[in-house]
């Protein structure tokens, strides 16, 4: 009798934690999504704000090596998160990600021609920080591998 009740005793328990866990982390996922998502919803961005505990003030300032820089909070309107980096555009010519344990962004031009899809990148990037050419110099953003802006000192030739 008394191996039953301590059985008893074990499966309660187990299942309480068991509740617990699920409870815990059906919270942190809000309506049960998740952070992979694609497309621009306000639905996915109120998801990775609750996930990643991201700012939710229209503007936000990232501080870099070459001085502080006031912008738009793309996380409000970003189309959703792959692994660690945040996606801010994705299309068939071109994609832009941040990664904010590095503070860094990057722009993927995937398509040719590269020179205009850069420049059709770069014009939405700008866009969607509402930063000028000067205060996203100050930014480190690599493209294709290379550092930097093609507006900027540091740019580098894609290929």
């Amino acid at each position: 009798m008394k191996k039953i009740i301590i059985g008893i005793v074990i499966v309660v328990v187990l299942a309480a934690a068991i509740a617990g866990i699920v409870s815990y982390f059906a919270s942190r996922s809000g309506s049960g999504g998740t952070a992979s998502t694609s497309g621009t919803t306000s639905s996915t961005a109120a998801a990775l704000v609750k996930i990643y505990q991201m700012p939710t003030s229209s503007m936000i300032t990232l501080g870099t090596p070459h001085g502080s820089v006031t912008m738009k909070n793309f996380y409000l309107t970003s189309a959703g998160a792959e692994d660690q980096f945040i996606v801010l555009a994705m299309n068939s010519n071109y994609e832009i990600t941040y990664d904010p344990a590095a503070n860094e962004f990057y722009i993927y031009i995937a398509a040719a021609p590269y020179e205009a899809n850069r420049t059709q990148a770069e014009a939405d990037f700008l866009a969607r920080l509402g930063v000028s050419k000067t205060d996203a110099c100050k930014l480190t953003v690599g493209e294709n591998g290379k550092t930097g802006l093609s507006f900027c000192a540091t740019a580098g030739v894609i290929q």
